[in-house]
């Protein structure tokens, strides 16, 4: 599992398209990754009009979803917040409307400033790699600390292993691995069974119960056809009360 500096050297290197500095090959986003945006701003529900809102996406990368979000927050007078390294952030362009902070999250000392005043926020396909190298509930904490009274935060593309698991033991799954692998085999699943420093039901659920009980709503959401990777991922919305 990729960390920080394993995705500031990718970052950095002019040789790897948009997809592989963010740490995916092509053939799983190219055709997809057009969909995560209107996904995204479906589930926040983002208001526009009535004065310009805080969006923050943290861990922003520099592929099409994060340059949409930026089309986006300036058709509709939004203002941007994108956290990640200095190396990924030099990939995005700046504007007037973008504030750009270069820090591991939730090391960032300028974000002190934003507790309480930020309505919307994105981390997308970044909570498995907090789960696996950090204090994923010192970094959700953290973002739940920024959002105004009513804000939400849309934890998404969550790699479940088992919901991986349901799916591989299922006709549909078994299915797709045979297309996917090209061959006639079927998948090996094993429950029961210790798996390290991973995403599971268990992390989701302890979540969703978590928060909920510091007053928050939580909400566990699909992520349906057309999305990258969507038959064993899935989405997390927390609403600060």
């Amino acid at each position: 599992m990729l960390d920080f500096n394993d995705f500031r050297k990718l970052a950095s290197n002019s040789r790897l398209n948009t997809n592989e500095k963010v740490g995916f090959d092509d053939i799983h986003r190219k055709d997809t990754e057009i969909n995560i945006l209107p996904d995204i701003l479906k589930k926040l529900d983002i208001e526009n009009g009535g004065g310009s809102k805080i969006i923050m996406d943290i861990g922003c990368g520099c592929s099409k979803p994060v340059l949409m979000l930026i089309e986006y927050a300036r058709e509709n007078n939004h203002i941007l917040y994108l956290i990640d390294s200095k190396e990924m952030l030099d990939n995005i362009p700046n504007e007037s409307f973008i504030n750009k902070f270069n820090c591991e999250f939730p090391l960032c000392d300028e974000i002190e400033v934003l507790k309480t005043k930020v309505d919307y926020i994105i981390v997308y396909s970044v909570l498995h790699h907090i789960v696996a190298h950090a204090n994923y509930i010192l970094f959700i904490d953290s973002i739940i600390e920024l959002l105004v009274n009513g804000g939400k935060v849309l934890i998404a593309d969550l790699p479940n292993s088992t919901k991986k698991k349901r799916f591989l033991s299922s006709q549909d799954g078994i299915k797709f691995h045979k297309q996917w692998s090209n061959t006639d085999t079927i998948p090996v699943v094993i429950w029961n069974e210790l798996e390290k420093n991973l995403i599971d039901d268990g992390v989701i659920f302890s979540i969703l119960q978590r928060y909920r009980n510091m007053g928050c709503e939580t909400y566990l959401l699909e992520q349906k056809d057309g999305l990258p990777m969507n038959k064993t991922r899935e989405d997390i919305l927390i609403k600060r009360n």
